[in-house]
């Protein structure tokens, strides 16, 4: 009787852990389940994508606050090493790579210009590039999203932190809101805006020097709510959201009208990321317009001569004329995995009406990923000249009636700038 005992007890021992095993391998079946996109896009995987990856592994984020501790303890501990540790000269290589995200000239000295980095920091030159000083090693954050320089006083700097040119890794290289330098990117300050991650663009109201305007992108990898266009009027010490559609909206691109700073446009862009795939564009990616110093915002599009809301609709920059500023462009992309060119519009009115001026003729522009690229340049002086930055350059003189390549430069193009008081450079 006992024997028969032990056998049945050893025979439903056996038969709940055979139930157990088949739970948890369904189980893990299941988390491991994905579609059929999603596993034709984890074939197409680049060294970027296992970059971040790796270091987002098991829950597909990154915890950016444990990083940033990390990054303020190096700069604690370089700090801290005495000086007597030796002396250390350069020796190369010289000829290493790097992306540089905006450039900015001094509006009264042109000699001086400020150059932000993908990740690398700030760099600046008084001697128009001959010499570099490295001027936000302190912050300890080397992402760089763009760079404003104030018109009424070329000493005030802001600087957003965190590329947002959503490349498959620059997500690993957030950033930690606004900065700001009142000696000439001498010492930074942080003004808020912690959590913005991507910066996309700063404008600052060339009459005054404390009202600025920003375009956060937010999180790549996530959703947060602290994106949009904000807007400070008291040097940041205090920020306003002024535009916000979703939490997996981000905010541009920002193009003020020099000539009446209460005019703005601004461009946002539905994008999200995975590990294994992108999805940048949506319905929410649109060009809206401020007459008002950013209170009410309009959206722009069909009625307008611009595209309308789309699924497909990608990443959008504006810009506006100096020195005619009713004349604006916007250029537009398409297809949420490349945003490939989809035309360059321009208005004469200022914003009203638009037309289209290029789409066959620069069509190559942003090759096949034009989430990586975003900036339109037009000539301070004379707004028939117009440069669309991709991973090619291109350029018209005659307002997009014809176009030509730039020859002879490197691939990608992130930024450019012209000189205020010399317009030949």
């Amino acid at each position: 009787m006992r024997r028969l005992k032990n056998g049945f007890f050893l025979t439903l021992l056996i038969s709940g852990l055979f139930s157990i095993y088949l739970h948890f391998s369904s189980e893990s079946k299941q988390e491991l389940s994905i579609t059929k996109a999603e596993r034709m896009a984890l074939e197409k995987l680049y060294p970027g994508e296992g970059f971040y990856n790796e270091r987002a592994y098991p829950n597909n984020y990154i915890n950016e606050k444990a990083i940033r501790n990390a990054e303020i303890q190096a700069l604690e501990i370089l700090n801290s090493r005495s000086a007597s540790a030796g002396e250390w000269e350069l020796i190369g290589p010289l000829n290493t790579g790097g992306r540089i995200t905006d450039i900015v000239i001094s509006p009264d000295n042109d000699d001086v210009f400020y150059v932000g980095t993908g990740s690398g920091g700030i760099f600046k030159t008084t001697d128009r590039g001959t010499s570099w000083t490295a001027v936000f090693d302190e912050v300890a954050k080397a992402s760089i999203g763009d760079l404003a320089i104030a018109a009424s006083n070329p000493n005030i700097i802001y600087a957003g932190t965190g590329e947002a040119n959503a490349s498959s890794n620059t997500g690993a290289f957030f950033g930690d809101g606004i900065y700001r330098s009142d000696d000439a990117g001498a010492s930074w300050t942080n003004i808020g805006l912690q959590e913005s991650h991507h910066i996309g663009r700063v404008v600052v109201d060339p009459t005054n020097p404390d009202r600025v305007f920003v375009a956060a992108a937010g999180k790549l990898y996530g959703y947060n709510s602290e994106r949009g266009v904000y807007r400070t009027t008291n040097g940041g010490d205090t920020w306003e959201q002024v535009l916000f559609k979703t939490d997996s909206t981000a905010a541009i691109d920002i193009a003020m009208n020099t000539q009446d700073p209460d005019i703005l446009f601004a461009t946002l862009w539905e994008r999200t990321r995975k590990p294994w795939i992108r999805d940048y564009a949506g319905m929410t990616s649109g060009l809206h317009r401020s007459l008002d110093g950013g209170d009410t915002w309009t959206e722009l599009g069909a009625s307008n001569g611009l595209p309308a809301p789309s699924t497909q609709t990608g990443r959008i920059s504006v810009a506006i004329s100096e020195s005619n500023p009713s004349t604006i462009y916007a250029r537009y992309t398409t297809n949420p995995i490349t945003n490939v060119f989809n035309g360059l519009y321009k208005s004469s009115d200022n914003g009203d009406n638009w037309t289209l001026v290029a789409l066959n003729e620069i069509s190559g522009v942003d090759a096949s990923f034009g989430w990586y690229f975003g900036n339109i340049r037009i000539n301070p002086l004379d707004d028939d000249e117009v440069y669309v930055l991709g991973q090619s350059l291109q350029r018209t003189f005659n307002s997009g009636s014809s176009w030509q390549g730039v020859n002879g430069l490197h691939v990608d193009h992130h930024a450019m700038e012209y000189s205020r008081g010399n317009n030949d450079f």
